[in-house]
């Protein structure tokens, strides 16, 4: 029998352990990267952010910051696992931003930040320059009702529903690449944000969350905003990620199934002027086992989620939801603009 040198005839937890660390693991290159007001998760493969999480306040949307439009990349990734400016010349795609550069007003620094590459993923134009910044607009529009407003936002790639050629269980992924090979940035097929508010509310703490994918497609500009709320821990599921693990020790698993089946309740449904590639069966409300039988009407939910021991409610239960009519007109405008894309 040939031996490698690198095993043994009879090998044991010890020195297989250490056979693989004899070379050093194959490690990822995704660093935690903090800037001034925002955090990066890195994503090597894709070439995009994996989340980023902000912190928006009175505070931080009323300052006098300057928007000077300079993009940079980061260098502390390594070239070849960046997102490079030259990757976007030519796509008509638009460096989106994940965490909004409007958000961060306040410090000139924390401004200029959410122009580093680390902050940006490939987006069309008629959705970076029309529903996105609806979105974020909505988003601002919270600071003043909480103390604070914690956002996580990235990319999603999502199945479409047509069905693979070879396996009829199977669905299709489709998205776009840009860049040289072999260092692509991948162009996500969907985002997510998910939005945290805090606030005191007779002498309780209060914690309101919602969570929306919206596809990265032109998107009518009166569309109901609670057309893309889905639940968030459908969402988990489909990005692989728990967005308040902290949270999720403190509040109890009735309240967190509360707050998806609010999200069912709350979600407009039927929209007809929107042709999207559905997700429905990814980030759809999973069935759960009631003792009561059936499910629980909205008030139910609401309540269940109040009488926790920390209040656990969803956004769109104690806000109002939607764009308004004068962001409706600004996203108009953005779209017809977008027909011309960025440099």
């Amino acid at each position: 029998m040939h031996l490698s040198p690198f095993a043994s005839a009879e090998p044991t937890p010890e020195s297989l352990a250490h056979y693989a660390h004899t070379f050093g693991l194959p490690a990822a290159q995704d660093p935690l990267l903090s800037y001034t007001e925002h955090v990066v998760k890195w994503d090597s493969r894709t070439r995009t952010p994996r989340f980023v999480v902000e912190r928006v306040s009175s505070t931080s949307i009323a300052g006098q910051a300057a928007r000077k439009e300079q993009f940079k990349e980061e260098t502390t990734l390594e070239p070849r696992f960046r997102n490079r400016l030259r990757d976007f010349k030519g796509t008509g795609l638009d460096r989106g931003h994940l965490a909004a550069a409007a958000n961060h007003k306040d410090d000139q620094g924390a401004m200029d930040d959410t122009f580093v590459m680390s902050n940006v993923a490939p987006q069309l134009p008629a959705f970076n320059r029309g529903y996105w910044q609806q979105l974020e607009r909505f988003v601002r529009g919270l600071a003043p009702q909480f103390d604070n407003v914690y956002v996580i936002t990235g990319p999603l790639y999502l199945p479409t529903a047509q069905r693979s050629n070879r396996d009829s269980g199977a669905l299709l992924m489709e998205y776009m690449v840009i860049g040289t090979p072999p260092a692509m940035v991948h162009v996500p097929n969907y985002y997510f944000k998910v939005v945290i508010g805090c606030r005191k509310q007779a002498g309780r703490d209060v914690v309101a969350v919602a969570a929306f994918v919206l596809p990265n497609q032109a998107i009518e500009p009166t569309t109901n905003l609670r057309q893309f709320l889905v639940p968030l821990g459908a969402l988990e599921a489909a990005a692989g990620l728990k967005f308040m693990p902290h949270a999720q020790q403190v509040f109890t698993d009735a309240a967190w199934q509360g707050l998806d089946e609010t999200t069912a309740a709350l979600t407009v449904r039927g929209i007809k002027q929107l042709q999207l590639p559905s997700p429905p069966q990814l980030l759809q409300q999973p069935a759960h086992d009631n003792s009561a039988g059936g499910t629980r009407s909205l008030g139910a939910s609401l309540l269940s989620l109040a009488t926790t021991r920390h209040d656990l409610v969803h956004l769109c239960a104690v806000v109002e939801c939607k764009v308004t009519l004068i962001e409706m007109q600004q996203a108009v405008r953005a779209v017809k603009r977008a027909k011309q894309p960025m440099p």
